[in-house]
């Protein structure tokens, strides 16, 4: 008898999580972008608004000066890349400015840029799938990652301390950081207009 309770039980947990999962992955899947930014939008819809910046025979990288996308969140961005692939948007990666970590408020992971972004990307798509330096033995304990997968779109929010110890005009003392979020098509070999 108790081993058709736990049957039961397993049955409901893995029809609960993946009921949520599916409704994440939806989601991400949904947005497939960043703004005006749609992943697999053609190079032509964007092309006066991107300059040149490499590429690797493959794909091309581009800046975007869109005026539509300076912003993440309250957050301004002091980098929006994109990088096309066969003529469509494949992958979006931008950065905030750098700011401050103060010395008296130094444990990294409750900054309030840092806990910002985290909670509004969680707010829409659901909780990370996964935080690879979970899994990276050489973890760096002044990068958080956290890692959200749709079914076709992956969400990567990396935030990293740079550099030691800076003394703002202020007086204020404390580490710089700053956080980049890429936004990419899960497998580019699907990549179609109107994605």
């Amino acid at each position: 008898m108790k081993a058709s309770n736990l049957f039961f039980t397993i049955l409901i947990s893995a029809a609960v999580s993946t009921t949520i999962l599916s409704q994440s992955n939806a989601a991400l899947d949904k947005h497939a972008g960043f703004k005006d930014l749609k992943l697999g939008d053609p190079l032509s819809k964007w092309e006066n608004e991107l300059v040149y910046w490499k590429t690797d025979g493959i794909s091309t990288w581009y800046h975007c000066t869109s005026t539509c996308c300076r912003q993440l969140f309250q957050f301004n961005l002091i980098q929006l890349n994109v990088r096309f692939e066969n003529n469509m948007l494949a992958d979006i990666v931008m950065a905030t400015e750098a700011q401050l970590l103060d010395v008296d408020h130094s444990y990294f992971p409750n900054n309030t840029m840092i806990n910002s972004l985290k909670m509004s990307f969680q707010n829409l798509f659901g909780k990370p799938f996964a935080m690879p330096s979970d899994f990276d033995p050489r973890y760096d304990p002044y990068t958080e990652t956290w890692f959200w997968q749709g079914n076709n779109v992956s969400l990567l929010l990396k935030c990293v301390q740079v550099g030691g110890l800076v003394q703002e005009a202020d007086g204020r003392i404390g580490n710089r950081f700053y956080c980049v979020v890429t936004i990419s098509i899960s497998d580019n070999s699907h990549i179609k207009p109107g994605f």
